[in-house]
């Protein structure tokens, strides 16, 4: 996607704003939204001196801005502040925003968080007439799918494909961009696939 595609809409979702009548404060969080997405994207696509990890995290940023700006379009949707022509245009721009974000996330490394080395403990075990025998603890082998990743699994496995608003109906408590993350790690083990495009983005098992 190239930099005038993203300064094109940007300025649409202003047009669209200058134009309409309503809740003046609920159209300057729609600006802002569309303006701090505009300014990341163009971070992540234009060459730059930030590390791949700092694009990782901008790139999540754009996943949580646009979630943000979907759902105050939605509401001045349902307000009479921008028309349901106007909305569904602009949702369609940003879902296709939405899935280029998701294909630069699986290419980019995530931050590496420095975990602390587990030493063994030991403890000694002394018997009578006998000679102290030390006894080791292993430490513990972490899983790599977490105990949420193996429900979205079952869920998968149930209903053979999903979409992350689907799965956020039954992770209520849990945001589309956390489960973003737990989908991109297994995509990364290869646990599921992702299928269709722009706003039909659904995942299924392997």
């Amino acid at each position: 996607m190239n930099k005038g595609f993203f300064i094109k809409l940007t300025f649409a979702v202003i047009k669209v704003l200058d134009v309409s009548r309503g809740d003046k404060e609920l159209k300057r969080q729609i600006q802002e939204s569309a303006e701090s997405i505009l300014a990341d994207v163009l971070v992540i696509g234009e060459e730059s001196p930030i590390t791949s990890q700092q694009k990782y995290k901008v790139a999540l940023r754009v996943q949580e801005h646009i979630d943000a700006l979907m759902h105050r379009l939605g509401q001045a949707k349902k307000q009479g502040v921008i028309s349901r022509g106007s909305f569904t245009v602009l949702e369609r721009e940003y879902m296709r925003i939405q899935a280029w974000i998701a294909g630069v996330l699986l290419v980019l490394p995530k931050e590496q968080k420095k975990e602390k080395e587990i030493k063994p403990q030991s403890q000694v075990l002394v018997v009578k007439n006998q000679s102290p025998v030390s006894l080791v603890k292993k430490p513990e082998q972490h899983s790599k799918v977490s105990d949420r990743q193996k429900r979205i699994l079952e869920i998968l496995k149930n209903k053979d494909k999903a979409q992350v608003w689907e799965l956020q109906k039954i992770f209520p408590q849990v945001t589309k961009r956390t489960l973003r993350r737990d989908l991109d790690d297994l995509l990364q083990q290869n646990l599921v696939v992702r299928t269709g495009e722009w706003n039909s983005v659904s995942y299924q098992i392997t």
